[in-house]
């Protein structure tokens, strides 16, 4: 976090020595190699999260590459959508966890705006090919999102990607900070199981058993992929939400309290005989 914070700050290259005089902890480092290990492993984390690095020299007189972030490969184009029924799941993936959605785009409409985009791109935890939408009296009811365990991470860094690239510079820090909290403080679900990552039903029509639909579908997929179980996680405090997955077969296998910044979240998991 704090090396995004030292190379949002400048255009300019910045040697390794003197990121070592900026950045909080690596002055810390007892000797050369604990700070390379530091700064080689923090490099490498960032680049996984999609964030580009680059390396250069200002001037010939430069003698060692520095570092800094890349911006203009995270400048972002026009945003063509098909309207209605990328927002209409854009809606409804963004109800599912709204506050978190806000505070990770920085505001309700970027959070739309990138759940729109997302669910045009692949790949990403909010793409098509991870969503499933109900419909009722011919109209968008409910939509989830959900793959395999063992794509989770890969999608999460891909909706990242996305993320950062439609947020202003000076929101990146706050969103990266976000995720990393969120991985460490949500439950784990089991390796070999359907994760639904998002589940939400138009306000207007609840209790209609279009989640339960939803539900249906997630173990329909879950056998396809030869999964033996459906896994789940929702804030402590969801109680109708809770209670619904209950009744579903679910079990509530896991508990993380709230901390500062995070509500407490729930895990739940649903064997499929």
């Amino acid at each position: 976090m704090n090396l995004v914070l030292c190379l949002l700050s400048t255009r300019q290259f910045l040697t390794a020595e003197r990121i070592r005089q900026i950045v909080p902890g690596y002055a810390a480092a007892r000797g050369d190699e604990a700070f390379f290990r530091m700064f080689e492993r923090d490099k490498a984390e960032l680049r996984e999260l999609g964030v580009p690095l680059e390396t250069g020299r200002l001037s010939s007189f430069d003698t060692v590459d520095g570092y800094r972030i890349a911006r203009q490969d995270y400048e972002l184009g026009e945003i063509h959508l098909e309207p209605d029924e990328a927002a209409a799941v854009a809606l409804l993936l963004h109800e599912s966890a709204a506050g978190m959605y806000d505070r990770f785009a920085g505001g309700q409409e970027r959070a739309l705006r990138t759940l729109e985009r997302a669910f045009h791109e692949p790949g990403n935890s909010a793409g098509a090919d991870a969503v499933w939408v109900g419909e009722l009296h011919g109209r968008v009811a409910a939509a989830m999102a959900g793959f395999p365990v063992d794509e989770a991470l890969a999608r999460s860094r891909a909706f990242l990607r996305l993320a950062l690239r439609g947020a202003p510079l000076w929101r990146w820090p706050g969103a990266l900070r976000l995720y990393w909290l969120g991985g460490r403080v949500s439950p784990s679900p089991p390796p070999a199981a359907f994760y639904i990552d998002a589940l939400a039903t138009d306000r207007r029509l609840r209790r209609r058993g279009v989640a339960r639909a939803l539900l249906a579908e997630a173990e329909r997929q879950a056998r396809a992929r030869g999964l033996p179980a459906v896994a789940l996680d929702t804030t402590i405090d969801n109680k109708p939400a809770r209670a619904l997955y209950v009744t579903e077969g679910f079990d509530e296998v896991a508990f993380r309290p709230a901390t500062r910044t995070l509500p407490g979240f729930v895990a739940m998991v649903k064997p499929i005989e």
